[in-house]
């Protein structure tokens, strides 16, 4: 067999060396290719010598090694960051047992094909994304197969506890070896049968480590909390038991976290009342309750089901304001001109008892609503209230706001947990109305407290970026809307700009293309205003039910404006940054489950689908293929294979396909024939049927 010193030379004197140019050379015969393969394969990882694409040997130069994130697509191959923006090529036969998101040590080398770029190879992994492994086992004659919730994972397998296979269950397994053929599992838990309702939910909970149960400590505090209010003199609470105070809310809910009152002044102004459930109260600060509401940080509502942040004694029970029963808050008063101009304000604990629990539906027909019309007192309230509405959206849209107008899918599921349909759920005018409300109370909470120069958590919402903007303009200009989309940190000077849009079309493209212009809103102790809203100050002050960052707020106002606490500040200034950057983390991941499951659900009804026509509009494209939205908000993919006349090229702006006979743009109508759905990665698959 050949040495290394031998092997390198041939490689430096010959150009595109092959494993056959090699065995030739050296003169191995058949039965040493297996020796022959495994000598280069370790050589291969030791980075001596490294492989093409094409399959053919050099030596590599190397540029430097680095430790970082490597990122796996579905192909096999991958790539990790150098430096922002650049990063180095991996092949699928680099990879060496890393699997997506690892943080892996790599060697970079240039490609000596690609001339300027870099390709790696990992010489280890550093550490694990996952120890875990998560879903399907399917038996494929005499034998089982595993496939992976994680599309990117192409790896074979193999389980070492084999006595726990059967077929078609949803499995939980621990990573126990990975070598160049295979990866052990040990199976861990048997989530469920696949058949069984709710099945793929519960692997998706799993496989996020979502629990939706409460720790025995938060539960044994839980039955300690009083179902009725007690000390109603305590810190000078307001007595508004007697006054017309409601709940408007979805009919389906069962948390209430915000209740209101309007009143027309007798100097045409009015008084707008936002009574927020007093949650800080019964949560204290490092208790069990706390800790595990930390944790959460976030409330996650899934199709048909809450996973709620606090245990149902406090989101259903006593902090939930719920009608004909005491209940503490803290409210915020405000008198407000004919302008929308706040002209005097009182934000103070208080106790109310909500004398109705209102629907959506309900308001919104309130002039037909027999229960309704029986109170002249609601009626006169609910007219006062649309009038105030009326004034506060005039004022934010003359401050820049943006109403998008965002139409969302409601899903709706059958016994068994399938869907049964997929509905376009249309804004209620109440729903404005109460998001008016809750907007108003929030920006002006929020000022109360940043005024007071104390540390505290904002809502921010940075104004959007250039590359982002020039990308909007780009689609606008395809589309032959003549707008010129300006590069202004200024929420009125992007609002204008989207008015002159809807002058011509504002359709679900549009609404696409700027929500996709926005930045993601985030909490932050630093107040850089909230571009979306328009609004120069904002935090989240009325949901302490389900959001974490709402109940920080409301014990910054109880320990330092009613309990003049000032010490409290150096207490909130040691650890209010990391309560923003976590209770982002996990409000983004709390979106990114709800859409799974949306997703999951979504393509699950399509599966009926299979075969027929459905008509949508490209709403994105790529060069491997275009995505298409039909009506009821469903993504179809359609890769470059399945579009008919091609090949295609994508254009510079990445706004269409094209070839010589043939363009696809986006925003072009098209039909669609649907050809295949992957349940569990929510993905429908389509072809294009010519026109």
């Amino acid at each position: 067999m050949l040495n290394q010193k031998e092997l390198i030379t041939y490689i430096q004197n010959n150009d595109q060396v092959t494993f056959i140019d090699i065995a030739r050379y050296f003169s191995v015969s058949m039965n040493q290719n297996r020796d022959l393969t495994l000598f280069l394969n370790s050589l291969v990882k030791d980075v001596v010598i490294m492989q093409t694409v094409k399959k053919t040997f050099f030596i590599p130069h190397v540029v430097s090694r680095i430790t970082a994130e490597i990122k796996i697509n579905q192909k096999g191959f991958g790539f990790v960051e150098i430096s922002e923006g650049k990063s180095a090529f991996v092949a699928s036969s680099n990879i060496h047992g890393a699997m997506d998101s690892d943080q892996v040590e790599a060697v970079i080398f240039d490609d000596p094909i690609k001339k300027g770029s870099l390709i790696a190879s990992v010489v280890k992994v550093v550490k694990r994304k996952n120890n875990f492994l998560f879903g399907t086992v399917k038996k494929t004659r005499e034998y089982f197969d595993f496939i992976p919730l994680n599309s990117k994972i192409n790896n074979r397998f193999r389980f070492s506890n084999k006595e726990l296979l059967r077929e078609d269950i949803f499995i939980k397994a621990e990573i126990q070896d990975i070598n160049s053929n295979y990866i052990v599992l040990k199976i861990v838990k048997i989530i469920a049968n696949i058949n069984e309702p709710y099945a793929d939910i519960n692997l998706i909970l799993e496989s996020m480590e979502i629990d939706d149960s409460f720790n025995n400590d938060v539960l044994n505090e839980s039955l300690k909390i009083p179902t009725s209010i007690e000390n109603i003199t305590e810190f000078n609470r307001v007595d508004l038991r007697e006054n017309l105070i409601v709940t408007i809310d979805g009919e389906s809910t069962k948390d209430f976290d915000d209740a209101i009152n309007v009143e027309k002044l007798d100097n045409g102004n009015y008084k707008l009342g936002v009574y927020i459930a007093d949650v800080a109260h019964y949560v204290k600060e490092d208790s069990a309750i706390d800790k595990q509401a930390f944790s959460r940080a976030t409330s996650i509502y899934l199709i048909d089901k809450v996973i709620p942040m606090l245990p149902e004694a406090l989101s259903n029970g006593i902090c939930s304001l719920n009608p004909h029963v005491d209940r503490f808050v803290i409210a915020f008063e405000s008198e407000v001109d004919k302008y929308g101009k706040q002209v005097s304000y009182k934000l103070f604990p208080a106790i109310i008892n909500s004398k109705y629990r209102l629907t959506y539906t309900q308001v919104a027909n309130y002039e037909n609503e027999e229960m309704i019309k029986s109170d002249e007192n609601l009626v006169k309230m609910l007219e006062s209230s649309y009038k105030l509405s009326e004034i506060l959206s005039r004022k934010k849209a003359s401050e820049g706001y943006i109403d998008f107008e965002i139409e969302e899918p409601i899903i709706s599921l059958d016994e068994k947990g399938a869907t049964k349909s997929i509905l376009i759920k249309r804004r209620k005018s109440s729903e404005i109305l109460i998001e008016n409300f809750m907007v108003y109370a929030n920006e002006n909470v929020s000022k109360i407290v940043s005024d007071l120069k104390v540390p505290s958590i904002y809502r921010i919402h940075e104004s959007p970026s250039s590359e982002k903007i020039f990308l909007l303009q780009e689609i606008m200009n395809i589309l032959k809307i003549k707008v010129t989309i300006p590069f202004s940190k200024k929420p009125l000077n992007f609002s204008q700009a989207v008015k002159e849009i809807k002058k011509t079309r504002f359709d679900d493209l549009i609404k696409i293309s700027l929500l996709r212009t926005m930045q993601k809103a985030k909490y932050d102790s630093d107040n850089i205003g909230h571009f979306g809203l328009a609004s120069e100050y904002y935090s989240h002050f009325t949901s302490p039910i389900r959001r974490y960052p709402d109940l920080v707020l409301h014990r910054i106002i109880w320990e330092i404006i009613f309990k003049k606490n000032t010490s409290y500040a150096k207490e909130m200034a040691n650890k209010i940054n990391l309560i923003c950057s976590h209770s982002s983390k996990q409000e983004e991941l709390a979106v990114s489950i709800e859409r799974k499951i949306f997703d999951i659900k979504k393509s699950e009804f399509y599966e009926s689908k299979i075969g027929k026509m459905e008509k949508g509009m490209i709403v994105s494209i790529k060069k491997f293929g275009i995505f298409v939205d039909f009506p009821d908000k469903v993504s179809c993919f359609v890769h470059v294979t399945n579009i008919p006349e091609g090949p295609y090229s994508l254009s510079n702006n990445g706004l269409q396909l094209y070839n010589d006979n043939k363009k696809y743009v986006i925003g072009d109508v098209v039909n669609v024939k649907i050809i295949s759905i992957s349940k569990l990665e929510g993905k429908v698959d389509g072809v294009i049927v010519s026109q």
